[in-house]
């Protein structure tokens, strides 16, 4: 989840905000959470169209197992690449109303390992008492991005 307080340029607020991931194999799937997200969004006047960026560190992502997160560490291999960006291209915000979830479509650039991909994330986005309120989900394959995945991904 994903907050930004209301104003032309947006700041993510990385105490209200949230990245939640899983991860799916033959032999057990991986759950775990992210903290320190952080970016901005510059939103054009009249149009709402909204572009920016946000990072979160690879050492923020934690399984609740210190084996497993170092496993995960050394995929991403954290020391040469230490974040997971994305790059906002567009999202149409004119849409958005207060207390409603709002369907948007997220266009951006995700960069994991090095590797550069375009992405269209679908989101919901809600204004909330001067803030707006961001939530979506979308799949992403190791493969595609430079990743091997562990042999075991346990202690």
């Amino acid at each position: 989840m994903l907050v930004l307080a209301l104003a032309s340029d947006w700041a993510i607020d990385p105490k209200m905000s949230s990245v939640e991931f899983l991860g799916k194999s033959t032999l057990h799937d991986i759950h775990g959470k992210g903290g320190t997200l952080s970016g901005k969004l510059t939103v054009s006047d009249g149009s709402l169209a909204a572009a920016g960026e946000a990072e979160i560190p690879i050492v923020s992502l934690r399984t609740g197992n210190k084996g497993m997160d170092r496993n995960m560490y050394a995929m991403f291999e954290e020391k040469a690449f230490p974040r997971i960006a994305l790059n906002i291209v567009s999202a149409d915000l004119s849409g958005i109303r207060e207390g409603v979830d709002s369907p948007v479509v997220i266009h951006g650039v995700l960069v994991i390992h090095g590797v550069s991909k375009d992405v269209l994330i679908p989101a919901k986005i809600r204004l909330d008492h001067g803030r707006y309120v961001c939530e979506g989900s979308f799949s992403i394959s190791l493969k595609e991005y430079a990743l091997k995945a562990p042999r075991l991904f346990l202690i």
